[in-house]
This record gives C-alpha cells, structure tokens and sequence, in this order.
C-alpha cells in the first residue's frame, strides 16, 4: 500500500507519490521501454508551470514492492525550491580600515 503524509499538499493531489523497485519504465510484459533519466530527456507532454513536467502513457508499468507491475497512466515531476539563508556578523572595523588604506595609499595589504 502507498501511504502519504496527512498535509494540504496531498489533499488535492493527482498523482501520487510510488516506491519502485528501480527506475525503469516498462511495458505490460515487464520489459523495459526506458528508464527516468531517459524520459527526462524527451520533451514533457504536459507542462502546467515552469516547475511542473507530465509525461503520458498509453500502456506502461513499473515495478512496485510487494505489487509487481503496476500500470502507470502519467508521471508527473514537480521542482521545489527551497531558500537557505545564513547571516554572520562580523567586526567590520578592521575590515573598513583595511579598505580605506587601500583606497588612500594605493597600497594592497591584509589587515588582521
């Protein structure tokens, strides 16, 4: 069974997320069409946003533990982009001396 957290993002979810046994598409027999890194190279045939990327099937599978293939009718990839911001404080006198010295005199030294 496919379990997913309990958050607004799922609620109103189209797709789903699924663990495979590896990363290979394939056909109602199991062989293998392609892999993801491969159909991430062909143009999506879906793009809703600039983030979002849907690639359709006709009649493909994938290998899910405890399932066995299992028919799949899109894949859908979603970018998220998160933002990591680290501020430092420093002593900036010797630092803005260093600068002024440099600007006056012409002259490039380090200041410690």
């Amino acid at each position: 069974m496919c379990s997913v957290q309990n958050s607004e993002k799922w609620s109103n979810a189209t797709h789903l997320p699924l663990s495979t046994v590896d990363d290979n598409i394939r056909d109602a027999v199991g062989r293998v069409l392609l892999s993801i890194e491969e159909l991430k190279k062909h143009a999506p045939d879906k793009r809703p946003d600039d983030n979002t990327n849907i690639y359709c099937f006709e009649d493909a599978y994938v290998i899910i533990d405890h399932w066995g293939l299992m028919k799949i009718d899109e894949i859908k990839f979603e970018r998220e982009y998160s933002k990591d911001e680290q501020t430092y404080s420093i002593d900036a006198g010797r630092f803005v001396r260093a600068i002024l010295a440099d600007a006056l005199g012409g002259e490039k030294m380090v200041i410690m």
